[in-house]
């Protein structure tokens, strides 16, 4: 039987050679199994779930949910390839049971007085056109920059805002409001 080391190393190779992984994600999974293999070397099975879930344990106490995350998923992909390889006979992630919650994040808001002032930066420039292409230009895009604008960044409530993606789909001639104008 291989040292864990051997295999790690074999793993590697693979993820460099025949998945052609970017060099950070597979430096990302050296750290990740070189830490597993150092604390693994204190138990007589490296690969029993005893070892596993003591593991598991220790990655939730001391890390950040997403980089907790990201050594779980490198370490069941590398007992993943062993398995496919034939180095080992069974996978102990198949039997375990890993549902995991990342604490979810608020969005960040803009401040009022910043949506103030671009609103009020918006407006002035719509009225402050002066050439016959300005002119031209304030007449056929200006109202949709406005309205799209005021989509965006709402100036009473962040959840009535417009997502960014839709706006492609809004035709010209609904940006033409009087109100904006």
């Amino acid at each position: 039987m291989y040292s864990l080391e051997t295999l790690k190393e074999n793993y590697l190779l693979h993820c460099k050679t025949q998945k052609e992984l970017n060099a950070k994600t597979i430096k990302a999974y050296h750290i990740d199994l070189k830490q597993f293999i150092k604390f693994a070397s204190t138990y007589e099975d490296p690969i029993s779930k005893e070892c596993l879930t003591s593991y598991l344990a220790m990655l939730h106490e001391q890390y950040q949910p997403k980089t907790t995350k990201r050594k779980i998923a490198s370490l069941k992909a590398f007992f993943h390839f062993l398995e496919y390889e034939d180095l080992l006979e069974h996978n102990p992630f198949n039997k375990m049971r890993i549902s995991y919650r990342e604490p979810k994040r608020l969005p960040k808001i803009i401040p009022a007085n910043t949506i103030q002032l671009f609103l009020l930066t918006i407006y002035q420039h719509h009225q402050q056109a002066t050439t016959p292409f300005q002119s031209a230009t304030r007449s056929k895009r200006s109202p949709r920059r406005l309205t799209i604008s005021l989509l965006i960044v709402p100036a009473h409530c962040a959840r009535s805002s417009a997502r960014i993606s839709s706006l492609p789909l809004l035709p010209i001639n609904t940006a033409s409001s009087p109100a904006l104008i």
